[in-house]
């Protein structure tokens, strides 16, 4: 490895639509989930297609969040998600390991550099204030408390805690509260439905405990 490569694209967020007697319900689920390996294996193949033709690529073995922000790429939000120019916190961050030595100069090259906070979360604390589970401290600690953050525990394989309400479940999987409370995020995010759609008779099947049933009626919006 010579150099490092790393991109951030705009994502959208998407609903996944499950068809009850009833009719549709709309689940949201948050961006990156939905085609997040096949996103950084297309961009690798245009790369090797097209201007890095002589290079080999892989996969950074890093985080991309750290690296991303030592580039000056993003920056960070108080919630510990990162922020690029016009996409906000609804990106991608794609990372590869290069073989060939980085340009002397050039508008793409950057050094590293301290990791920034966004100058617009001086004062503001909106996310925090949003996060139903406390995950985002207010005292003078920045590291996010994750085991409280929804995401974290949503993509958890152990038992949900007891502490935590289930009126605080909105999406699929995941959570986007805090990042759809943040200014910066205004009007960016956008949504896409995920076809095909699961039927009546595939819902009904998923939900064929009554007490699965029983939640899914009872929850907001007949999120489960």
């Amino acid at each position: 490895m010579r150099s490092v490569i790393v991109f951030t694209k705009p994502r959208p967020a998407h609903y996944v639509i499950f068809n009850l007697s009833e009719g549709p319900v709309r689940v949201p689920v948050p961006p990156t989930y939905v085609r997040y390996g096949a996103v950084a294996r297309e961009l690798r193949e245009s790369l090797l297609a097209g201007p890095l033709a002589e290079a080999q690529l892989a996969p950074l073995p890093a985080p991309l969040k750290n690296v991303a922000s030592r580039l000056g790429l993003v920056v960070y939000g108080r919630n510990n998600i990162t922020y690029a120019p016009g996409a906000g916190s609804y990106h991608q961050l794609l990372g590869y390991a290069c073989d060939l030595e980085p340009p002397a100069s050039g508008p793409g090259l950057r050094q590293a550099m301290p990791p920034e906070t966004a100058l617009d979360c001086e004062g503001c604390g909106l996310c925090r204030e949003a996060c139903p589970t406390g995950a985002i401290p207010d005292d003078d600690r920045f590291v996010l408390k994750a085991g409280r953050c929804l995401t974290f525990l949503d993509e958890s394989t152990d038992s949900w805690p007891e502490w935590l309400p289930s009126s605080t479940h909105h999406a699929l999987i995941g959570c986007l509260i805090c990042q759809e409370a943040c200014p910066m995020n205004r009007g960016r995010l956008r949504y896409e439905d995920l076809q095909p759609a699961f039927g009546v008779e595939e819902t009904a099947w998923l939900l064929r405990s009554p007490e699965t049933t029983r939640a899914v009626q009872a929850s907001p919006g007949g999120v489960l």
